[in-house]
């Protein structure tokens, strides 16, 4: 049964922050482990928390609207209210392991706004002071959203379900037209999304500033100070530059163990007041452009951590590597969503000069996915990215670090499975399906309100979002396949028969296959589209011999259709080897079996290689987002480059590094499994 929260309780702002920042939710008080020795360290590290306060003040008084829109959520890759829930969750966790120190690898709110961070600090001030918790933060590319911050606008949900725009730009309010999406405005100056200096005055205690505590403490800019914390940002034609500020900082909160947060946030100025700027949020690829001094200085702190016998641990918003088991670029020629866009990669380049920069472990968040990946460089040496998951989407876990030294690491993924009220808002998203249905608005989402876990809406989140907004970005086939009910074992049989079909033709068996569709039926469509009988009976026999071959059964397929195969490989994206729970492991072992025949579709039949001008059409990864039917793409030789692309990220997530527990040893470039729980992956 789920807790309510009164609409008193959590909608009557000021008041309302008060009660709640003297609240905590049910934790222990932090026990000491006389196990651990003089370097052993343990660090939870949390990724993209997204902080939306519930309870925020916005100065509304007794204006009912301080959570957002199931709607908006829906188009998000997080969750926007839910996360308040899960972060005091995930905090009493920590607390219960009896660790002290926690990392969370920017976006810590949702985009930076003055209440949110308000409330943000309220509660890290909260779990400091009572429990003994020491924060260590960078900034995200949601904080700040642009050096000197801007105005910012969302939409609220009101208590009778409608949506309210809630905006720091007066303008907007003065031209304010409602609509069936929108149906009020409210202004509120607590929506300005702050810059880079407010937000490390607010939040200083947690890293961006000395503490008196600190055994030792510098950033890369001639003082501490946040004044002299500032590099020259290059406009995009290199014809002026504009100050902006940089947070990155080195502490040792204990001695023998320094914390390095490197901020490779880069904006670049579109004019010479700096009262505009670009922000691709691509991390250390722009970065080592924008301002190299800062990995300069990281250089130098890695030399001196190694002379000193220092335990470091360096973290940044932004990935080392690439990320999604180096299948970027099918994941982008497939799905087409710009927040994994293989453009977001570091490149190789990159990556090797970190390397150079004598770098070997490094963690990061941004992408909202759990991953670890390694990269040997040209001169041998090995570095390991290990990839956050975010709270407020799938899958919702941290990562628990154990320092036993400066070169042995052992990481635990800890997947926050329950949270104590996650659903106490259901009530009001069921005023918005009112609303909505009212106004003959789209509620497709409104199947998230049965789950009975805080896992299991991230995961029912994913879906909803690939079927409210990103398939919207696919190409035309795939996204005709997603939306169909085309059975998995009938695509088997298209993938290897050797004639082409047109786009037309193929668009018709797909409208008209079905997993009722008896075998006679489909074998006469197939004939009747064009196909000679003798090539359908052989390969339908192909990919029966290939069922027997991996000892698996027709039967054991069942059902399944592309929507269900999609829908794994976006989790087993998100959540690598923790998903395989979620989907059921008897039902990836199947799809495991198909990516194996789908594999002859690669052309150079080498799954590990990825070659352009063989692997996509017009040899561009973004040429797989077409939003019209096209006859000359959408024909079953390039649906089977679809299929090869499939193949390639199942085989790569076998063969790559383990997600779960393990651990890393940075010198030697080992990353030893302690978990085993990807019985699919192919040991080295």
């Amino acid at each position: 049964m789920s807790y309510q929260l009164s609409r008193r309780q959590f909608l009557l702002c000021s008041a309302s922050v008060a009660a709640t920042s003297a609240t905590v939710l049910p934790g222990c008080k932090m026990q000491s482990n006389n196990n651990q020795t003089d370097q052993t360290h343990r660090i939870a590290l949390l990724g993209d928390v997204h902080f939306h306060d519930i309870h925020g003040d916005f100065d509304f008084n007794n204006n009912e609207v301080c959570i957002r829109t199931m709607q908006d959520s829906v188009g998000s890759t997080r969750m926007f209210n839910e996360n308040y829930f899960v972060f005091k969750a995930t905090l009493d966790d920590i607390v219960a392991e009896g660790i002290k120190f926690v990392i969370l690898v920017g976006d810590f709110s949702d985009d930076g706004q003055e209440a949110h961070v308000d409330g943000l600090k309220k509660v890290l001030e909260q779990y400091s002071d009572e429990y003994g918790l020491e924060f260590f933060l960078t900034h995200g590319n949601h904080d700040p959203t642009t050096p000197y911050g801007e105005n910012c606008d969302k939409t609220f949900l009101r208590s009778d379900g409608a949506g309210v725009k809630v905006t720091s730009n007066q303008g907007d309010v003065e031209s304010f037209i409602p609509s069936d999406e929108v149906d009020d405005v409210l202004y509120s100056p607590k929506m300005q999304s702050l810059g880079f200096t407010p937000l490390m005055e607010k939040l200083g205690r947690f890293g961006f500033q000395s503490q008196p505590h600190y055994h030792y403490y510098e950033t890369p800019w001639k003082s501490n100070k946040l004044e002299d914390r500032v590099y020259q940002a290059i406009s995009a034609d290199g014809a002026y530059t504009v100050e902006c500020p940089d947070s990155s900082y080195l502490v040792e909160p204990i001695e023998g163990f320094w914390i390095c947060s490197v901020d490779m946030n880069t904006h670049v100025p579109l004019d010479p007041l700096g009262s505009q700027w670009d922000h691709d949020a691509k991390g250390y690829e722009d970065g080592k452009v924008q301002k190299p001094q800062v990995l300069t200085w990281l250089k130098d702190v890695i030399k001196r951590a190694d002379e000193q016998g220092k335990t470091l641990l360096v973290f940044s918003h932004y990935p080392a590597i690439e990320y999604l088991n180096y299948s970027a670029d099918d994941f982008y020629y497939l799905f087409a969503d710009s927040s994994y866009n293989h453009k977001r990669v570091p490149t190789s380049e990159t990556t090797e000069e970190l390397i150079d920069c004598g770098l070997k472990l490094h963690f990061a968040g941004h992408i909202h996915i759990n991953d670890t990946a390694k990269y040997v460089g040209r001169n041998g040496q090995t570095l390991v990215n290990v990839q956050a998951p975010s709270l407020a989407a799938y899958i919702p876990a941290y990562k628990k670090i154990t320092c036993y030294g400066p070169d042995d690491f052992e990481i635990e993924t800890k997947v926050i499975e329950d949270v104590p009220e996650f659903d106490s808002l259901f009530n009001h998203y069921e005023n918005e399906i009112s609303w909505r249905t009212a106004k003959g608005l789209d509620t497709h989402w409104k199947s998230m309100l049965e789950v009975s876990s805080y896992r299991e809406l991230m995961y029912q989140h994913l879906i909803c979002l690939t079927v409210n907004d990103k398939s919207d970005n696919w190409g035309w086939d795939m996204r005709h396949l997603y939306q169909s009910t085309f059975p998995i074992y009938w695509l088997m049989v298209l993938s290897v028969i050797d004639d082409d079909l047109s786009g037309t033709v193929l668009s018709t068996l797909v409208d008209n296959i079905n997993p009722d569709t008896n075998d006679t039926k489909v074998i006469d469509l197939l004939v009747g589209a064009g196909l000679e009988q003798v090539s359908v009976n052989n390969a339908i026999e192909d990919v029966n011999q290939h069922l027997i071959n991996m000892n698996y059964s027709r039967q054991q397929l069942n059902q399944a259709i592309f929507t269900d195969y999609c829908n794994a490989m976006l989790h087993i994206r998100n959540g690598d080897e923790l998903a395989l729970q979620d989907i059921g492991l008897d039902k990836v072992v199947g799809y495991s079996v198909v990516a194996e025949l789908f594999g002859r579709c690669d052309i150079d039949n080498n799954l590990e290689n990825h070659d352009y001008s063989q692997d996509y059409i017009e040899a561009d990864p973004e040429a797989g987002s077409h939003e019209e039917f096209d006859e000359n793409k959408d024909n079953l030789s390039n649906l089977k480059l679809r299929l090869a692309a499939l193949a390639r990220i199942f085989h790569m997530f076998r063969i790559t590094e383990p997600t779960t527990h393990f651990r890393v040893f940075p010198s030697r470039g080992e990353v030893l499994d302690l978990s085993n729980e990807n019985p699919l992956r192919i040991k080295a």
